[in-house]
């Protein structure tokens, strides 16, 4: 490791070995040891680093100016744990975690590795990542194209993400951490038409629900004009997530394997905005995050 040589606030500082985190209160050491550029109060803290290792520091308002922090080895300053030099490994679980992580500064949508259960048993997978529509950090779950799936649903595998003649399913619903459910008319590749809708869902979804239907609270309505009155009858249910034909959906807690979003298509009933928010018939998306 280079020694580091810092001028922060008036006082000089070297370092023989040095790994700074960003903390609200400062600027400190990896290990976890007390700040060592502390401003004393709670506040934001923004860094930006160049190829030689010069660092403009930001707190709140203020504009402290070039920081020299030197070179270091690992190519980079590592920020709460991830180092900005090294983003080749997988280290992120979702297209959220992405798009929050500092080191990155608001990645574009597109294909991304991630790895869904961290240290876990499950290899990093690719995905495709919306980092554009309605704040971004959507990971596609499943996608339709008009064919057909052997299986097919949150907790089935098919097809592959760059694939967008086939139909795709994830099918790491049950392993993934999410909140939100994004769904939805699909154009052209991964681009959303004219209908998208969100709601909330409660921790656990896909686990919780596997037999059993969840009465969505309040769907927002993302893309369109459509947004009655308590959701459109036939998107009111979903859950049901063990089944490996559909992404259920429906306007009852029955399971019926013939409403939902199937590998080629919504299958709801009559295309009309209070009944299934005109995606009847329609090629679709689902995206989580």
């Amino acid at each position: 490791m280079h020694p580091i040589a810092s001028t922060f606030l008036g006082a000089s500082l070297s370092f023989s070995s040095f790994a700074c985190v960003v903390e609200r209160a400062g600027l400190g050491p990896a290990d976890g040891s007390a700040p060592i550029f502390d401003v004393g109060v709670a506040t934001d803290f923004a860094i930006d680093v160049d190829s030689a290792g010069d660092v403009d520091a930001n707190f709140g308002d203020e504009d402290f100016g070039v920081v020299e922090l030197g070179v270091l080895d690992s190519g980079g300053v590592d920020l709460g744990g991830k180092a900005c030099g090294d983003l080749g490994v997988a280290s992120h679980r979702s297209c959220l975690e992405l798009r929050d992580d500092p080191c990155l500064s608001g990645p574009p949508s597109g294909r991304y590795t991630v790895d869904v259960d961290g240290a876990g048993v499950l290899a990093p997978v690719e995905v495709y990542c919306d980092m554009s529509t309605d704040g971004g950090g959507w990971t596609l779950v499943g996608r339709t194209t008009g064919g057909s799936a052997e299986s097919f649903g949150w907790t089935t595998t098919f097809g592959a993400v760059d694939a967008d003649m086939q139909p795709y399913s994830l099918g790491l619903g049950a392993e993934m951490a999410f909140s939100e459910v994004l769904f939805g008319k699909r154009g052209g590749g991964k681009a959303w038409g004219d209908r998208v809708y969100a709601f909330a869902v409660t921790p656990n979804f896909v686990r919780s629900y596997a037999e059993t239907a969840y009465a969505v609270p309040a769907l927002r309505t993302v893309i369109g004009t459509c947004a009655p009155p308590g959701g459109p009858s036939m998107l009111r249910y979903v859950g049901h997530t063990e089944a490996d034909y559909q992404f259920f959906f429906r306007d009852s807690t029955s399971f019926d394997a013939a409403f939902g979003m199937q590998a080629d298509e919504f299958t709801l009933t009559s295309n009309t905005c209070g009944v299934s928010g005109e995606l009847h018939r329609n090629e679709g998306m689902i995206m989580v995050r």
